[in-house]
Protein backbone atom coordinates (compact mmCIF):
# COMPACT_ATOMS: atom_id res chain seq x y z
CA UNK A 1 0.00 0.00 0.00
CA UNK A 2 2.72 2.65 0.91
CA UNK A 3 4.60 1.87 -2.29
CA UNK A 4 1.42 2.71 -4.03
CA UNK A 5 0.38 6.09 -3.25
CA UNK A 6 4.10 7.21 -2.35
CA UNK A 7 4.33 6.52 -6.56
CA UNK A 8 0.97 8.63 -6.92
CA UNK A 9 1.46 11.12 -5.77
CA UNK A 10 5.20 12.08 -6.75
CA UNK A 11 3.79 13.12 -9.94
CA UNK A 12 1.05 15.42 -8.66
CA UNK A 13 3.55 16.91 -6.17
CA UNK A 14 5.80 17.58 -8.60
CA UNK A 15 3.73 19.45 -10.81
CA UNK A 16 2.56 21.61 -8.38
CA UNK A 17 5.35 23.03 -7.06
CA UNK A 18 5.85 25.12 -10.71
CA UNK A 19 4.32 28.24 -10.08
CA UNK A 20 3.97 31.23 -11.94
CA UNK A 21 2.93 35.16 -11.16
CA UNK A 22 -0.46 36.88 -12.19
CA UNK A 23 1.23 38.98 -13.99
CA UNK A 24 3.28 36.41 -16.60
CA UNK A 25 -0.26 34.55 -16.29
CA UNK A 26 -2.26 37.82 -17.92
CA UNK A 27 0.47 38.25 -20.68
CA UNK A 28 0.73 34.78 -21.67
CA UNK A 29 -2.77 34.63 -21.89
CA UNK A 30 -3.85 38.01 -23.81
CA UNK A 31 -0.39 36.49 -26.01
CA UNK A 32 -2.21 33.24 -26.62
CA UNK A 33 -5.25 34.83 -27.37
CA UNK A 34 -4.40 37.19 -30.01
CA UNK A 35 -2.12 34.42 -31.61
CA UNK A 36 -5.51 31.96 -31.85
CA UNK A 37 -7.74 34.83 -32.92
CA UNK A 38 -5.00 35.17 -36.10
CA UNK A 39 -5.93 31.73 -36.79
CA UNK A 40 -2.37 29.89 -35.52
CA UNK A 41 -2.90 26.80 -34.42
CA UNK A 42 -2.49 26.00 -30.59
CA UNK A 43 0.78 24.11 -30.64
CA UNK A 44 2.10 26.49 -33.06
CA UNK A 45 0.77 29.50 -30.47
CA UNK A 46 1.96 27.25 -27.32
CA UNK A 47 5.61 26.47 -29.28
CA UNK A 48 6.06 30.28 -29.70
CA UNK A 49 5.31 31.46 -26.39
CA UNK A 50 7.30 28.80 -24.17
CA UNK A 51 10.44 30.56 -26.00
CA UNK A 52 9.29 33.81 -24.08
CA UNK A 53 12.42 34.39 -22.01
CA UNK A 54 11.17 36.57 -19.32
CA UNK A 55 9.81 33.48 -17.34
CA UNK A 56 12.20 30.70 -17.53
CA UNK A 57 9.39 28.54 -15.49
CA UNK A 58 6.49 29.55 -17.00
CA UNK A 59 8.27 28.86 -20.70
CA UNK A 60 8.49 24.84 -19.63
CA UNK A 61 5.04 25.21 -18.45
CA UNK A 62 3.89 25.96 -21.81
CA UNK A 63 6.70 23.62 -23.60
CA UNK A 64 5.14 20.34 -21.61
CA UNK A 65 1.66 22.20 -22.47
CA UNK A 66 1.93 21.98 -25.95
CA UNK A 67 3.73 18.44 -25.77
CA UNK A 68 0.00 17.21 -24.45
CA UNK A 69 -1.72 19.29 -27.00
CA UNK A 70 0.30 17.67 -29.60
CA UNK A 71 -0.21 14.42 -28.72
CA UNK A 72 -3.51 14.66 -28.64
CA UNK A 73 -4.79 16.12 -25.00
CA UNK A 74 -6.98 18.98 -24.69
CA UNK A 75 -5.55 22.41 -23.81
CA UNK A 76 -7.59 22.03 -20.62
CA UNK A 77 -6.75 18.84 -19.77
CA UNK A 78 -3.21 19.49 -20.30
CA UNK A 79 -3.03 22.64 -18.16
CA UNK A 80 -5.10 20.57 -15.43
CA UNK A 81 -1.60 18.94 -15.19
CA UNK A 82 -0.13 22.04 -13.87
CA UNK A 83 -2.04 23.74 -11.12
CA UNK A 84 0.10 26.01 -9.65
CA UNK A 85 -0.06 27.75 -12.78
CA UNK A 86 -3.66 27.39 -13.96
CA UNK A 87 -5.85 27.23 -11.48
CA UNK A 88 -9.58 25.03 -11.27
CA UNK A 89 -11.39 28.14 -12.73
CA UNK A 90 -8.76 28.88 -15.45
CA UNK A 91 -8.92 24.96 -16.91
CA UNK A 92 -12.79 25.42 -16.53
CA UNK A 93 -12.91 27.88 -18.51
CA UNK A 94 -10.37 26.69 -21.19
CA UNK A 95 -12.48 23.59 -21.49
CA UNK A 96 -15.82 26.00 -22.08
CA UNK A 97 -13.77 28.04 -24.85
CA UNK A 98 -12.41 25.17 -26.63
CA UNK A 99 -16.24 22.91 -26.58
CA UNK A 100 -17.72 26.53 -27.57
CA UNK A 101 -15.03 27.04 -30.48
CA UNK A 102 -14.40 30.41 -28.80
CA UNK A 103 -10.83 30.23 -27.05
CA UNK A 104 -9.57 33.36 -28.12
CA UNK A 105 -12.62 35.21 -26.38
CA UNK A 106 -12.38 32.71 -23.30
CA UNK A 107 -8.75 33.42 -23.51
CA UNK A 108 -9.41 37.64 -23.34
CA UNK A 109 -12.03 37.28 -20.83
CA UNK A 110 -9.48 35.06 -18.29
CA UNK A 111 -6.62 37.78 -18.82
CA UNK A 112 -9.00 40.14 -17.96
CA UNK A 113 -10.28 38.21 -14.51
CA UNK A 114 -6.22 37.48 -13.92
CA UNK A 115 -5.73 41.04 -14.22
CA UNK A 116 -8.76 41.85 -11.79
CA UNK A 117 -7.34 39.57 -9.47
CA UNK A 118 -3.82 41.00 -9.58
CA UNK A 119 -4.85 44.35 -8.72
CA UNK A 120 -7.18 43.32 -5.97
CA UNK A 121 -4.11 41.41 -4.52
CA UNK A 122 -2.30 44.39 -4.93
CA UNK A 123 -4.65 46.63 -3.08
Amino acid sequence: GDLLSKSQQRPAKREKEVRIGLRDLVLFTRQFATMIRAGIPVTFALDTLSHQPENPNLGQVIARVSKMVGEGHKLSHAMSQFPGCFDSTFQAMVAIGEESGQLDTTLERLAELCQISDRVVVL
